[in-house]
């Protein structure tokens, strides 16, 4: 019975295991999560952009950006930082 149930699992639990989210932060507050997931999406296959309401203690706004087929999560990390949203030099961290 225990077998049975593990087997409906839905596409979402199977996406948070194969894949790495990566904390991004410094941002407009102008950005949507499309916009976002559009920036991120050059870098390598997004699959979910979540920013949160409430902004981190420094006062600035961050976001969770979810990737799957990742190779290289350092390399990643590395080119997420070299995004450049107007005046705003995106910062990412694993």
């Amino acid at each position: 019975m225990n077998d049975r149930h593990r087997s409906f699992k839905s596409k979402e639990d199977l996406t948070k295991k194969i894949s790495h989210s990566i904390f991004v932060t410094n941002f407009p507050d102008s950005i949507t999560s499309r916009d976002l997931w559009r920036e991120c999406n050059a870098y390598g296959t997004v699959v979910d952009v979540f920013i949160p309401f409430k902004k981190s203690k420094a006062g600035k706004r961050f976001a969770f950006v979810r990737f799957v087929k990742v190779l290289n999560l350092e390399r990643l990390v590395k080119n997420l930082c070299t995004i450049w949203i107007g005046r705003h030099h995106l910062y990412a961290n694993q």
